[in-house]
């Protein structure tokens, strides 16, 4: 089986597809681009929204080291559970929210009802 596909660069002139592209591909000055790297020119490379990270307890020093490289990176102690919590880490004022489920140990009640508390959170935030 023998498969061809063609590269349309702006600027050739191809007479025998004329009328096969859609509007989006004629307004398009790159070939083949997805629609994410669409967004991402949209976006400012310069702008950037802080990520405060919303923990149980306080986080081990490796862990601090690591995150530290990366800018508008803070962590204030506090659970999903507590309105007031969320409340003050900006649930408000945030344009994405990130819900990660803690470790548990290996009790059969907990493996059933591991995840009922973050349920219950994160309705709780939509409302």
């Amino acid at each position: 089986m023998l498969t061809s596909s063609t590269l349309h660069l702006p600027g050739q002139e191809s007479l025998d597809h004329e009328g096969d592209e859609s509007e989006d591909e004629m307004d398009d000055d790159v070939p083949w681009r997805s629609p994410s790297e669409k967004i991402a020119i949209v976006r400012s490379k310069t702008s950037l929204n802080p990520i405060i990270l919303l923990l149980e307890r306080p986080p081990e020093i490796a862990f601090l080291d690591a995150v530290s490289y990366f800018p508008l990176v803070y962590w204030m102690r506090g659970t999903i559970d507590c309105l007031d919590d969320l409340l003050r880490a900006g649930i408000t004022l945030a344009e994405n929210v990130v819900v990660v489920n803690k470790e548990l140990s290996n009790s059969a009640e907990e493996d059933t009802l591991a995840d009922c508390n973050t349920i219950v959170a994160v309705q709780t935030m939509f409302k």
